[in-house]
């Protein structure tokens, strides 16, 4: 058997037991700290209007993420794209931005923003 069999043998264990990865690793004789952690292969594309949106208004941030987001529907109605969500759309911008969504208050009111 090989360690990557071992390795995917003692993560299902762990998952559907009440022990630790660790310790069911060391039961084939492997030791934790030897495991590089899996990179994120399953990342999403980012959405073609969301793009097209992007490049047409330019920067976004520290803008109200509502806000963007109705001119990102009126972007996507205007050029016969099917808009994805709010939530979506605001993972996806953080992602190509580099930017987080982020609270803040706004003449008394909580506001979620793009910030830097």
């Amino acid at each position: 058997m090989t360690i990557e069999e071992k390795i995917k043998i003692a993560e299902i264990i762990s998952k559907s037991s009440k022990h630790t990865l660790p310790y069911v690793l060391a039961t084939f004789g492997i030791e934790y700290k030897d495991i590089t952690p899996p990179t994120k292969q399953n990342v999403p594309p980012v959405d073609e209007s969301v793009t097209g949106f992007l490049k047409d208004i330019g920067n976004v941030a520290n803008s109200v993420s509502a806000f963007v987001y109705m001119n990102y529907v009126a972007f996507c109605r205007g050029n016969g794209a099917k808009p994805i969500n709010h939530i979506e759309f605001a993972r996806q911008v953080n992602r190509m931005l580099g930017t987080k969504s982020k609270n803040k208050r706004i003449n008394g009111k909580v506001t979620r923003i793009f910030a830097d």
